[in-house]
């Protein structure tokens, strides 16, 4: 059933525009466990309910997809890969292909009793409950990748995980052959972990973020309020912060700023996730209603609007400077409104840094790169927008 809800206008205290707070008349029922996003759609796992809920019009309404799951457990955890939507609940592994109206086991008696987390990676499903599992096919197989550790929430990105056992911070370069362990510190409580590019990161509720720039070697403090959850989205980090709402970072986490402070009332910004144009959160009130805010994307990201004008074509601009040490800053031109990529590569093809992902209206645009976590060599930025498509070469010279 589809919940109803009343928009009300929240004015930040901040110089950026105004947030939506969703205030739903039945609002979805407890906290968060978690929430997804396919840039188009959003998933949330509440725990009061159990359940799975899903909004397409970022996060004004929802309705439950979960009610045909057969155990009647609480669904633990989501992902989605392709049309495949996979949840996870006390002992059980289901999926759907039709976005909920039926649901498949995978696979009964789970290795563990649940999986804590699910993330999807290069094809593969990886789970959590004490140990880390891959599966290369689709659930029906697990192996164990962490040698028997204890781990909690982790995060996959092109074959790298970063994960949280603990009071510690493990990182593998190698899909879990082999691990760097660091940062053993009991007084914190981690909540969430995040790769940005080539930086990890690792939020606590009572002790800020930590920042690796050397693949967990070692870490920094670079943030003191505490915090409860990371995403990282059109090359630009946002934290949901406790009692203080959502800052961002637009230098991967180096120095950071808010972009709304909510009232006191407000406990926390409990998760964060992002559509192609909007960057949507889910608050915890007193009386503990999951209350949802959204604000579109392209008024928090470090994407500059030269002009709005309509440009009688699409255009990718040499970056300039050019070589430059560290940044560069790179303009398009838009002729037409549509879904906007604008990745950097390195000279061996793979993806290093994603600055633009998400809908985007006609006109001229300015995007800075920062490369000063990047070696020296030739890098390539590509825009891909309905069927344009082009390539320009730049060099990073230290």
């Amino acid at each position: 059933m589809n919940k109803i809800f009343f928009l009300l206008v929240f004015f930040c205290s901040s110089t950026f525009s105004d947030w939506t707070i969703i205030n739903p008349n039945n609002p979805l029922p407890g906290n968060r466990r978690q929430m997804i996003s396919d840039g188009t759609n959003v998933y949330a796992v509440i725990d009061q309910s159990g359940n799975i809920y899903k909004s397409s019009n970022n996060g004004y309404n929802w309705s439950a997809i979960g009610n045909q799951l057969s155990s009647g457990n609480f669904v633990r955890t989501i992902a989605k890969i392709n049309n495949t939507i996979f949840a996870s609940d006390a002992d059980t592994l289901y999926k759907t292909t039709n976005e909920g109206l039926n649901w498949t086991k995978v696979i009964s008696n789970l290795i563990n009793p649940y999986f804590s987390k699910l993330e999807i990676d290069g094809g593969n499903l990886y789970g959590s409950f004490n140990q880390l599992y891959k599966s290369s096919n689709s659930g029906i197989n697990w192996i164990s990748i962490n040698n028997n550790n204890s781990f909690g929430n982790f995060e996959v990105n092109n074959g790298r995980i970063l994960a949280l056992m603990g009071d510690s911070i493990l990182f593998s370069s190698t899909g879990g052959n082999s691990w760097i362990a660091s940062y053993h510190y009991a007084a914190i409580n981690y909540t969430d972990v995040e790769i940005a590019d080539n930086i990890l990161l690792a939020s606590s509720s009572n002790g800020g973020i930590l920042r690796s720039t050397n693949s967990g070697v070692t870490w920094n403090h670079v943030f003191n309020f505490g915090v409860n959850c990371l995403e990282y989205s059109n090359s630009t980090l946002f934290a949901g912060v406790v009692r203080k709402g959502v800052y961002r970072s637009t230098d991967l986490g180096a120095s950071w700023e808010s972009i709304c402070n909510f009232p006191l009332d407000t406990l926390s910004v409990l998760d964060i996730s992002t559509t192609t144009s909007n960057i949507i959160g889910l608050t915890e009130l007193i009386g503990f209603d999951c209350r949802v805010i959204t604000r579109p994307l392209s008024e928090v990201i470090g994407v500059e609007i030269i002009s709005s004008e309509i440009p009688t074509h699409y255009a990718l601009s040499q970056n300039y400077p050019n070589p430059f040490n560290p940044k560069t800053n790179i303009e398009i031109e838009l002729k037409e409104s549509g879904n906007v990529r604008l990745i950097v590569y390195d000279v061996l093809g793979n993806e290093v840094s994603n600055l633009i992902s998400q809908e985007m209206r006609s006109g001229t645009y300015k995007v800075d790169w920062n490369g000063s976590n990047y070696p020296s060599g030739i890098y390539f930025y590509r825009l891909e927008i309905n069927n344009f498509t082009e390539t320009k070469k730049m060099i990073l010279s230290k």
